[in-house]
C-alpha cells in the first residue's frame, strides 16, 4: 500500500528472474523525491516492454492494495500490458482497477470462488482415487455440503477416514 515499496518488490521478483530488467525505474525510485506516479508507471511498462521472454507476475491478496498511486501502476499496466508479460491478480475480491474494459475486450480470465469448489462428481472421484472405500452418494454430498466442495477440506475428510472400516458406507 505504499508505492515505492510495491514498485520496489515488483521489480525485485522481476530481477530474480532478468537480473538486468528494470534499471530505469529503480533508477527513478532511488531518487531523493519519489517521481510522479504517471513517470513511474509509463517507466516500468517500457522497462517491462524490453524484456523479450515471456513471464508470468503474480499479485497475491490484492484485495488488500488501496493506495491509489498503487492501483493507477496495475491500470497502467494493464491498459498498455507489455507483450511478454502475464499479469495475474489473486484477491478475494476484485481489485480496484478497472478489469472491465479488459473483460469487455475478452483480455481476462476470471477465474471465481465457484470455479474452484469441487462438484459433487469431482469428489467422487478424488474418493476414488485416493481411497480403497465406498462412499454412497448420501456420504458424498454432505462431504461436499460440509466442506462447501474446499479442496482443502476435502483432502482432511480423506485423511481423516483412511483406514477406518466401514466409514464409507452409509448405516
Amino acid at each position: 500500500n505504499e508505492l515505492s515499496k510495491f514498485l520496489l518488490g515488483f521489480v525485485a521478483a522481476i530481477q530474480k528472474v532478468f537480473p538486468d530488467a528494470c534499471r530505469e525505474t529503480l533508477a527513478l525510485l532511488a531518487g531523493p523525491v519519489l517521481a510522479p506516479t504517471t513517470l513511474l508507471a509509463s517507466t516500468l511498462t517500457n522497462d517491462l516492454e524490453l524484456i523479450e521472454q515471456e513471464f508470468i507476475i503474480v499479485l497475491d491478496d490484492i484485495h488488500l492494495v488501496q493506495n491509489q498511486s498503487v492501483l493507477e501502476v496495475l491500470n497502467a499496466l494493464l491498459r498498455h500490458p507489455p507483450l511478454s508479460m502475464q499479469l495475474v491478480l489473486i484477491g478475494r475480491r476484485d481489485p480496484g482497477i478497472s478489469i472491465a474494459t479488459l473483460r469487455g475486450k475478452g483480455q481476462l480470465t476470471e477465474i471465481r470462488m465457484r470455479d474452484l469448489r469441487f462438484s459433487i462428481a469431482e469428489v467422487k472421484e478424488l474418493l476414488r482415487l485416493t481411497t480403497t472405500q465406498k462412499f454412497d452418494d448420501k456420504i458424498v454430498s454432505t462431504l461436499v455440503d460440509k466442506s462447501e466442495g474446499w479442496g482443502t477440506g476435502l483432502r482432511l475428510a480423506v485423511l481423516a477416514v483412511r483406514g477406518q472400516a466401514g466409514l464409507g458406507e452409509g448405516r
